[in-house]
């Protein structure tokens, strides 16, 4: 019994340990759930600033031991075989793209190689159709003159019996002189083919010359018969004699002609150049690049004296007067990757990082260098120089013609003194004579009449953008919001001169020569501000119908440039409102040079041809006051007919 007893107590004993463990854990367990619960509550209302402080510490640090990496992995030396092996693996990477730009490169420069060449051959020919001109008046002049005094002496003498020998000699002297009269005639009215009438312009001159003189001879041994005949036939050959007393007739103006030519720019060698550019596969990746640079600079230099050309052609100067009136572009000045590549030595890992790095560059230059190359190109004209490329004297004659054309273009603006006229018939290039086919230089167009536009008659048509469109909302006026505007330059010191923007549209490009020093602010009446000379292209968008160039003040010169869209060729009318002295250049034709004293939203109307796709306008805007604003406004014709009826 006594066993059994304890053996109970045992048991019983154990239970309660049990249970007690088990009523522990219990509490444990719920302690444990409370302090969670505690814990994400607490989580979940954390401190934002605190755990984005975390977060940064936690990513500076990967950084840092990102960094600590690279630097271990880029000190890591490479075998001299290995080097080598793989820095010529980068290299071959870029070869193809590298030898495909520069040979676009290459072809652009020989294209635009053949617009210079072109636009100087139609310079000269210009030349020689104002020295023909010139010379021919002066001929006709002259020879008319001895002409009339010859026929003066002939009725002087005609009653005298003992003159009777010198009656017939002065009458031969007429019958021939009446030939080479009509010759010159010929040669100053452009009727036929100008060598041949030169050449019998000139043969008549002399031949009048020599009758001339041959008729004062006769007539001197009859001085007291028609003293003052002979006087008057002596003074006119002597100014004959003037005239050719150096040199034949046609060499006088020949030299005349060279004297003017001579100062047209020096042949540009680029034999050697393009002899290493026909071998680019056998160039490495330093050659072809350093070959990218040189043939920029020679495009460069013939780029700038196609430009010259142009103006001196269209304004009627020789190379040199043009070439002082247009600022000097400058030379770009590209890193000198092509040492680097030649020079460096892989040595480590960084070192050939580095070395890739310079190849990017290279490619990346050489790649600009392509797309201003084809920039270019497209601003002498386009139209011209595809077809320059595949036939020389076919890009002559596009080149004459396109000259001819600026000229036409250019005089008749000049000549509309600001009145509204009509140039679609002028633009039409097709329609153009080439210089020296005997037509006129100097076109008359169209007077257009002129409505009475106003700021609020447009206010309630007009619709901003850039794009021209049959689907468009309203089929009336645009204005033109969107600019890129750049300045200012000195009037005083570039007035009547060509500025860059004129040359060549960069955006990217920066000058150095814009006006400096401190300038007082416009529409301020005591705010000054400074002006450091460097200038860069400004995007600008206006939410008026007029713009207002940035740093606007007084005695400057600002640029405006965009680009318009049309669906298809349109002949549009523009309003043009600018103040003071402007030009405007619609695909780099002048459309407009004039002065006006205010900005008014219709100083005046041109009707001129859009071509289908992107049309570039440059305005030039001269600014004696310190205000400055500029507009333009587009319509088709048929709305404004429309707008007048009603």
């Amino acid at each position: 019994m006594m066993n059994t007893t304890t053996d109970e107590i045992r048991s019983k004993r154990v239970l309660r340990i049990a249970w007690s463990l088990a009523i522990g854990l219990h509490l444990i367990a719920v302690v444990v759930l409370i302090n969670n619960k505690g814990l994400l509550t607490e989580t979940l209302s954390f401190n934002r600033e605190e755990t984005n402080q975390q977060v940064a510490a936690v990513e500076k640090r990967a950084k840092k031991r990102e960094a600590f990496e690279k630097q271990r992995r880029e000190k890591i030396i490479l075998k001299q075989e290995d080097a080598k092996t793989l820095s010529k693996k980068e290299e071959n990477k870029r070869l193809d793209q590298l030898v495909q730009a520069v040979e676009k490169i290459k072809q652009d420069y020989e294209a635009i190689k053949q617009v210079e060449k072109a636009k100087l051959e139609a310079l000269r020919k210009d030349h020689l159709e104002k020295f023909n001109k010139s010379y021919a008046k002066k001929l006709d002049e002259l020879t008319h003159q001895v002409h009339r005094r010859t026929g003066m002496l002939k009725a002087a003498i005609k009653k005298d019996p003992e003159l009777e020998q010198l009656n017939i000699e002065l009458e031969e002297n007429l019958e021939v002189s009446l030939a080479a009269r009509i010759a010159i005639k010929e040669y100053r009215e452009e009727k036929s083919p100008r060598e041949q009438q030169r050449e019998e312009a000139v043969n008549g001159a002399e031949q009048m010359l020599a009758n001339a003189k041959a008729a004062i001879e006769l007539a001197e041994e009859h001085m007291q018969v028609a003293d003052e005949s002979v006087e008057a036939l002596k003074r006119v050959v002597e100014r004959l004699e003037t005239f050719t007393n150096e040199m034949p007739i046609a060499a006088q103006n020949d030299k005349k002609l060279e004297q003017s030519l001579a100062k047209a720019p020096p042949p540009i060698d680029d034999s050697e150049l393009l002899a290493k550019a026909e071998q680019l596969e056998q160039l490495s990746t330093d050659q072809l690049y350093d070959t990218a640079v040189e043939l920029e600079q020679k495009m460069s230099a013939r780029y700038e004296n196609a430009r010259i050309s142009e103006l001196a052609a269209t304004t009627d100067r020789d190379f040199e007067e043009a070439s002082e009136r247009m600022s000097d572009l400058g030379e770009t000045k590209r890193p000198d990757l092509g040492t680097e590549i030649r020079e460096k030595q892989v040595h480590t890992v960084k070192d050939l990082n580095e070395f890739r790095e310079t190849l990017d560059h290279a490619v990346s230059e050489t790649e600009n260098i392509r797309a201003r190359a084809q920039n270019r190109l497209r601003q002498l004209d386009p139209n011209a120089t595809a077809e320059a490329t595949e036939s020389e004297p076919q890009g002559r004659n596009i080149a004459t013609k396109h000259i001819a054309h600026q000229k036409r273009m250019y005089n008749a603006v000049r000549q509309s003194k600001g009145h509204s006229i009509d140039l679609t018939a002028l633009m039409n290039k097709n329609k153009e004579p080439v210089l020296g086919e005997g037509t006129s230089n100097t076109s008359k167009a169209e007077r257009l009449a002129e409505p009475e536009l106003t700021e609020e008659m447009v206010v309630t048509r007009a619709l901003p953008g850039r794009r021209f469109t049959e689907d468009s909302t309203r089929q009336g006026w645009l204005y033109i919001d969107t600019w890129y505007v750049i300045g200012p330059w000195d009037l005083k010191e570039f007035e009547g001169k060509s500025l860059p923007p004129e040359t060549e549209i960069d955006l990217d490009a920066e000058y150095s020569n814009g006006k400096q020093g401190m300038v007082r602010r416009a529409r301020t009446a005591r705010e000054r501000f400074e002006l450091d000379g460097k200038l860069r292209w400004q995007f600008h968008q206006s939410d008026k119908l007029f713009v207002r160039p940035p740093n606007e003040t007084g005695d400057a010169i600002y640029y405006a440039y965009t680009e318009l869209h049309f669906d298809r060729d349109r002949d549009i009318l523009l309003a043009i409102g600018i103040d003071d002295h402007s030009t405007i250049w619609l695909n780099d034709e002048v459309i407009w040079r004039h002065r006006v004293n205010s900005w008014n939203i219709g100083s005046s109307l041109r009707k001129v041809t859009f071509k289908q796709g992107y049309n570039t306008v440059l305005i030039r805007m001269e600014n004696g006051g310190p205000l400055m604003d500029f507009s333009l406004v587009l319509c088709p014709p048929s709305a404004l007919q429309a707008q007048a009826q009603n």
